[in-house]
């Protein structure tokens, strides 16, 4: 089962922030990236950050041992406190 852990809505000064870039099946997607959540899922240790367009398609996902660090790399990486 998936436990949305926390979600985050991108302003439009946020996405594409270029500190990062993101491709699904080769194509640049960065620049639709609209919404992050952060998941867990029973049976793991570790949490995703899912990278959602605005019709909730995920585009890419990364994954974190702890969720201090999913929440490092989304400060880092989108400005977000």
């Amino acid at each position: 089962m998936t436990q949305i852990i926390h979600e985050i809505i991108l302003s439009d000064t946020q996405k594409g922030s270029g500190k990062t870039r993101h491709h699904r099946d080769g194509t640049f997607v960065t620049h639709h990236i609209s919404k992050l959540q952060v998941v867990s899922f029973d049976g793991d240790d570790g949490v995703y950050v899912l990278y959602l367009d605005e019709n909730n398609n995920e585009l890419n996902d990364l994954y974190f041992d702890s969720l201090e660090e999913a929440n490092r790399h989304i400060a880092w990486e989108f400005s977000t406190e």
